[in-house]
Order: C-alpha cells, then structure tokens, then sequence
C-alpha cells in the first residue's frame, strides 16, 4: 500500500503551494520581481505530483540563459499558474452531490465556470479545479436550474482522493448535514482545536473533520486578540 502523508503533512504542503501560486500572479501582474520570485521558488517546499510535475521547469526561475536573460518565459508562467488551478485529469467518476453551487466551488478553487453542452442535458455549468497539495484533478457539474453540483473524483484511490477533496477546498460543504459525496464519511479525520487560558486550563473548543478548517477557525480566534493560545492537534489520522 502506498505510504500517505500525514494531515499535517498534506496541509502545509497545499498551503505551499497557494504561497507560491499567488506569487506567480503577483508577478504576471508586475507587482513582484523576477529576483524576488526566483528566491521564493527556491524556499518553498512543495509537493511535486501529477500535473504539478511535468511543469517543474516553469518554476525554476533561476535559470538562465547565456545572455543573462530568464530561459522562462511569461507565457510559461500563465500556463503553469492556470494549470496549478485547474489540473489537467480526465480520468474522473461521479461521486455523488454537493451542497456547495457549482459557482461557489468555482470561487472557491480560484477558477473560471465553463458552459458546455452535453446531449440529453443541454447546457451544463463546468467547474474543473486541482488539489494545491498534489495537483490532482477534480470536476464538478451542474444544470442551470440546479441549486447544488455532481462531484466527480479521480479514478482509484477514491477515499486518499476525498480526504485531499476536503483538505483543499470542501470542508464547509463536508461539515454540512445535507453533503454528500458517495462515500463514508468515517475516512475523514478527526481534528481538535484546542485552547489554553491565563491559568494553563486546556479546553478543547470543537472537532473537525479536516485540518485545514480547524486550522481556519484558530487563525480568527487569534485574529480577534484574545491573549489565549489556541492550536489544532490531529485526533485521528484519516481512515485510508
């Protein structure tokens, strides 16, 4: 069986990667230098999987060419920001149903809505979107007269697929009662956010099932001043 990464692992590597995402944009909108991008490429520690791969070159921006000139060029770069977004899979399956609205996934996920039309159906709303922590490939659609989307996941490892799902991008939808997704939601894991106060008394606030939304919601209690710390420790490992 494949060794997985820890929920902690694959959390950090997905917020790495939206780091280095954002200063890809930064950058095609002028507002970050070449030598300023070159350094952070090089910092950032990301996870090198599927589509985010074949497009390592686009991110080695500390080559260059005899001359002195970038060998990358912006045009490679606006491909490799849009494919870090979008993915590029089509090996999918339905899954089942979400509560989240194809245009909210498509917010959510930093992505552009497609209209197709298929037959039987006419025109369908399309959202296609990549996991930040291993570029995997995710679909979604829906109807315009439907209120929620069909999620569709990557072919095989279904269950790793979902947990990355909910790490990424879903985990309000997830926590909803009416989610669905087509599959057990025991494989999620269980993450609690922990509080200490002035007298050193550990109380715990409330379980998630992802990490990346227990690590949201300590981020705005820190946010709002309070002097008590607050952290997020892993109950339960996914259930693979």
């Amino acid at each position: 069986m494949t060794k997985r990464p820890t929920l902690q692992a694959m959390f950090e590597t997905a917020e790495a990667v939206r780091t280095m995402r954002d200063a890809i944009d930064a950058h095609l909108r002028g507002a970050m230098s070449d030598r300023d991008l070159r350094e952070l490429a090089q910092s950032v520690p990301y996870a090198m999987t599927t589509n985010v791969d074949a497009r390592l070159t686009c991110l080695d921006v500390g080559r260059y060419a005899s001359d002195g000139s970038m060998e990358i060029r912006r045009s490679d770069l606006e491909v490799y920001a849009r494919e870090l977004a979008e993915g590029l899979s089509l090996h999918v399956e339905e899954r089942g149903a979400t509560a989240v609205a194809v245009e909210e996934l498509a917010r959510r996920a930093g992505v552009a809505r497609v209209n197709r039309v298929l037959d039987g159906l006419g025109i369908v709303h399309t959202v296609r979107f990549a996991s930040p922590a291993t570029g995997r490939s995710f679909t979604a659609w829906a109807t315009p007269h439907r209120t929620d989307a069909t999620l569709c996941l990557p072919r095989g490892d279904a269950a790793f697929a979902f947990v990355d799902l909910v790490e990424s991008f879903l985990w309000d939808a997830i926590e909803a009662p009416k989610a669905t997704m087509g599959l057990d939601l025991d494989v999620l894991p269980e993450v609690a956010l922990l509080r200490e106060d002035d007298n050193g008394n550990r109380v715990e606030i409330r379980t998630f099932r992802s990490y990346a939304g227990a690590m949201r919601e300590a981020r705005r209690f820190e946010d709002l001043g309070h002097k008590q710390r607050y952290w997020v420790e892993v109950v339960r490992e996914p259930r693979w």
